[in-house]
C-alpha cells in the first residue's frame, strides 16, 4: 500500500480516523491522493495538529497590490489561525519557516501555549531575494519528520504561502505528502499571473475526489478569513464552500 498504508498501521488506526480517511484504489497508485474524510468539529480535541507555516519572503512580498502588503496580509493571517487553534486544541504545536532563495527555521516546533512568541517569530518577517519554493517545503518536511515522544498521533499539514514561481518543488512536495502529511499552497497577489498556479496545484495535496488543496487570494481579509476557515472547519474544501 506505500507509506501512507504503513504509517497507518503503525499507528493502529489512529491517524486514519483522526482524518477521516478510508482507503481506496488511489492509495495504490499516487501516494499524494488520499482519500480525506470531513474533520468534524467534535474530533479536534482528540486529534492535535503541528502546523509548519512556510512564509515566501522574497522582495515581491513587499509588493501593496495586496493591501497593506502581501507579507503583511501573511502575517495577519497567520496570527489569526495561530490564535484560532490555540482556542480549538491547546497541544497543538506550530513552526515557522521562511524562505526566499532559501529557507531558515524562524521558529522550530513549539506548543501553541506559546502563541505570542510564535506570533512575534512572525511579525518579525522581512522581504529578501528572489523565490525558490523547494527550500521551504524541505525545511518544513524536516521538521515534521524529526522523532516525536507522543507516538505520531498528530495531524501533520504545511501551509504554504507564496507569490512567486520559483524553483523546482515537486519532487520533495511528493515526498513529503507520501508521509502522510497535509499541504495546503496559498498563492498572493494582485493577479494570479503573479504565481504559477499549474505547479501549486500539484504541489498541494489532492484528495481522491480530485479536489486540490490550493487557493489563490488577492486581499487581506480574504487571507484572514480562509486562514480561519483552514484553522476551525473541515480539512477538506468542498465546492461551494470556500
Amino acid at each position: 500500500m506505500g507509506k501512507l498504508s504503513k504509517l497507518i498501521e503503525k499507528t493502529d488506526g489512529f491517524l486514519l480516523r483522526c482524518l477521516g480517511l478510508r482507503m481506496s484504489a488511489d492509495m495504490n497508485g499516487d501516494p499524494t491522493r488520499i482519500s480525506q474524510g470531513v474533520l468534524e468539529s467534535s474530533d479536534y480535541s482528540s486529534c492535535p495538529w503541528d502546523t509548519v507555516s512556510v512564509h515566501d519572503i522574497s522582495i515581491s512580498m513587499t509588493y501593496k497590490d495586496c493591501r497593506p502588503s502581501r507579507l503583511a496580509a501573511s502575517k495577519q493571517a497567520l496570527e489569526k489561525y495561530v490564535r484560532a487553534r490555540l482556542a480549538i486544541s491547546p497541544a497543538d504545536r506550530v513552526a515557522i519557516v521562511s524562505f526566499s532563495d532559501s529557507a531558515r527555521i524562524e521558529m522550530p516546533l513549539t506548543s501553541i501555549s506559546k502563541a505570542q512568541s510564535i506570533i512575534d517569530a512572525v511579525m518579525k518577517l522581512k522581504g529578501d531575494s528572489g523565490t525558490d519554493i523547494a527550500p521551504g517545503i524541505k525545511t518544513a518536511g524536516i521538521i515534521l519528520k524529526k522523532p516525536r515522544d507522543d507516538g505520531g498521533r498528530r495531524l501533520q499539514r504545511i501551509l504554504l504561502l507564496t507569490d512567486g514561481r520559483g524553483g523546482s518543488p515537486l519532487s520533495i512536495a511528493n515526498e513529503v505528502k507520501s508521509r502522510g502529511v497535509l499541504i495546503d499552497v496559498i498563492g498572493i497577489g494582485g493577479k494570479r499571473s503573479a504565481v504559477d498556479e499549474a505547479l501549486l496545484r500539484r504541489v498541494a495535496t489532492t484528495d481522491s475526489n480530485g479536489f486540490t488543496h490550493y487557493r489563490f487570494i488577492k486581499d487581506a481579509d480574504s487571507l484572514v478569513k480562509h486562514y480561519q476557515q483552514l484553522a476551525t472547519t473541515s480539512l477538506v474544501w468542498r465546492s461551494g464552500t470556500r
